[in-house]
């Protein structure tokens, strides 16, 4: 079973925190000072996912295929901080 780099702890799996890029607003600031949002098109850029370890909650990878291959037991580099 591999260890986390970062704590030392055992683990059998990742948590993969998941952000979905998919809307563009525009920002603005009315005549009396107020936030406003126009809604431009909801549009799909991408998503972007992290890996971290579900003991100490450090992102491990940024990477599917590198969180794949530690889970496998190969050596794989972390996310430096």
């Amino acid at each position: 079973m591999p260890k986390c780099p970062k704590c030392g702890a055992e683990i059998d799996y990742l948590i993969a925190y998941v952000t979905n890029v998919a809307e563009e607003d525009i920002f603005r600031v009315d005549k009396d000072g107020n936030a406003e949002y126009e809604e431009v098109d909801v549009d799909y850029w991408g998503v972007e996912t992290s890996f971290s370890c579900p003991e100490c909650r450090e992102t491990l990878f940024t990477h599917e295929e590198d969180a794949k291959n530690f889970l496998k037991g190969e050596k794989v580099e972390v996310v430096k901080e």
